[in-house]
């Protein structure tokens, strides 16, 4: 491969800081705690990583007008022919058609010890997503029909760091603040 001027090389947003710390740019001490031989000195390589924290809980009820009740074998052919003739029907519809985006009051104790994250005082710094059946990522759907609530923290205080991790990538997180409260907010059943 031969290139004029550069080469961008990305591996997404674990793995290009990954790559740039086992190439030697970073922090040099902690590369060269690591046994790298540090090239360039750029100490925030691989540090204050910006995430959020996204929940979901489900329960179980007894309507029979959730989403899984279209998609189940016996009328999902049908529901599909109904989408393809006519762009209607329950598979037109969105899974999750509720949302609220939630502000703490600025006296909050949250905003007053650590700021306020958002980008603007009109800005939410949590979302609530109300979903019409399973949600729940990464896991398998019980039987039955099922309504779901997802939190979605959208100003998030937490940072995450690879180092020392780098050559594992395994983030190591941080909650602080607002992500804290959230969690246990959400643990709590109070949002």
């Amino acid at each position: 491969m031969t290139a004029r001027k550069e080469i961008i090389v990305s591996g997404g947003v674990f793995n290009t800081p990954q790559l740039l710390l086992l190439s030697g740019i970073g922090d040099p001490d902690e590369l060269e705690s690591l046994g790298i031989t540090p090239r360039v000195n750029l100490p925030s390589v691989g540090k204050n990583m910006t995430d959020h924290v996204f929940l979901i809980s489900a329960w179980e009820t007894k309507a029979n007008e959730t989403f899984e009740t279209y998609t189940t074998p016996d009328v999902l052919a049908e529901n599909i022919e109904e989408w393809n003739q006519t762009r209607q029907g329950p598979l037109s519809w969105t899974l999750a058609n509720q949302m609220a985006w939630v502000r703490l009051p600025e006296d909050d104790p949250i905003i007053q010890n650590y700021g306020d994250a958002t980008v603007g005082p009109t800005c939410g710094h949590y979302q609530i997503i109300w979903v019409n059946g399973w949600a729940v990522v990464n896991a398998t759907k019980p039987e039955g029909s099922w309504m779901s609530v997802a939190t979605n923290l959208i100003a998030s205080t937490a940072r995450k760091c690879l180092f020392p991790f780098a050559p594992l990538v395994q983030p190591l997180i941080i909650f602080l603040g607002l992500d804290r409260w959230v969690i246990n907010a959400k643990e709590l059943g109070s949002i």
